[in-house]
């Protein structure tokens, strides 16, 4: 168990020269990649998350220089940042890092439940890479496809969502079955050299008016930077007459919340009454700046153009019906985490 900070990792883009834009790639919709990243989980009792990771590589072909693997035989590698929910909701989360590693067969699927897969925290959100099987080497294996199910205690399925799927770049080397090698470098850095970057900004496509117990909702955050700072974000939000607010809300590593808690905006959108049955909106979320737990800006290495994040959305009717799913997203932004 290690704390998740990013301190070094921070400065490591801008230490290595690697701060200019080699493409403007962007994360996977629906396709396999190296890394997945799921935005959200949930173990808390009463509560259950399936993660599903498949590998679409059905190669069976042996090896060269190993004839105990097979060319679709991968290691996989889940890194669980996260704490206790109360410590979470309490501002006091001492964040950590929990790892697994599994390995999948040519044409292999695996589900785990998070609360036995990683029980050492509650919530928070989810990296998986591809390794080489023998020598844990990064490998670009762009055959990994995930989901995330949200259940009660019981496995009653009430919500999922499809991870950001992050393509591999590098090529420092060949791994024992002939796969590029992705980076020699410590950590995973989404930086369009070792694997494509993060989006630069994220949009909600909508939302219903918030009214409790009828409309109710659920906004996940995470972002890279860790537990030693702030993430200061941009919210712009729009009803169905074009009329636009603006909000900015801070957290540290990863929130989950009621739009709510961001813009009393959307409990009283004031919109056309006559366009729909009940007011819908939707929104733009835009990493502004990141701050020391003082609250100064930090700007420097992948800290430079704000918080990178991802995000999840959750919307349920009368609690019978829920819905999730991961946010849309545009732009290009560099950044790492440190496992």
């Amino acid at each position: 168990m290690k704390k998740f900070g990013t301190k070094v990792i921070a400065g490591a883009l801008a230490l290595a020269g690697l701060t200019a834009t080699v493409a403007t790639a962007q994360p996977a919709a629906y396709e396999p990649a190296s890394v997945l990243v799921f935005p959200y989980f949930d173990s808390r009792p009463q509560n259950a998350t399936m993660i599903t990771v498949t590998n679409t590589n059905s190669d069976r072909t042996v090896c060269a220089d190993n004839d105990n693997l097979r060319v679709g035989d991968v290691r996989v590698h889940y890194v669980y940042y996260g704490d206790r929910a109360a410590d979470i909701d309490a501002g006091r989360a001492n964040w950590l890092e929990f790892d697994r590693f599994e390995r999948l067969t040519p044409g292999d699927t695996k589900t785990v439940l998070a609360w036995t897969h990683n029980p050492e925290m509650e919530m928070g959100f989810l990296s998986v890479r591809a390794l080489s099987p023998d020598t844990d080497e990064p490998i670009a294996f762009d055959h990994l496809i995930g989901s995330a199910y949200m259940a009660n205690a019981a496995l009653d399925i009430m919500w999922d969502y499809i991870p950001y799927a992050f393509q591999a770049v590098g090529d420092v080397g060949e791994s024992t079955c002939g796969h590029p090698i992705v980076t020699d470098a410590p950590g995973t850095r989404f930086d369009n050299v070792d694997y494509v970057a993060f989006p630069d900004v994220l949009f909600l496509d909508m939302f219903f008016q918030e009214r409790a117990g009828l409309f109710d909702n659920k906004f996940v955050l995470m972002s890279t930077t860790g537990q030693d700072y702030i993430n200061e974000t941009d919210f712009l939000i729009w009803n169905n007459k074009e009329d636009r607010f603006s909000r900015t809300h801070k957290f540290v590593c990863w929130t989950s919340i009621p739009l709510s808690k961001v813009s009393q905006v959307v409990k009283n959108l004031n919109g056309d009454p006559n366009e729909f049955i009940v007011q819908t909106g939707w929104l733009k979320v835009n990493g502004r700046r990141v701050l020391d737990l003082s609250g100064n800006p930090v700007v420097s290495g992948d800290f430079a153009n704000g918080p990178a994040l991802l995000g999840v959305y959750m919307q349920s009717v009368r609690s019978e019906f829920q819905s999730g799913h991961e946010l849309h997203f545009d732009g290009s932004q560099n950044t790492s985490l440190p496992n």
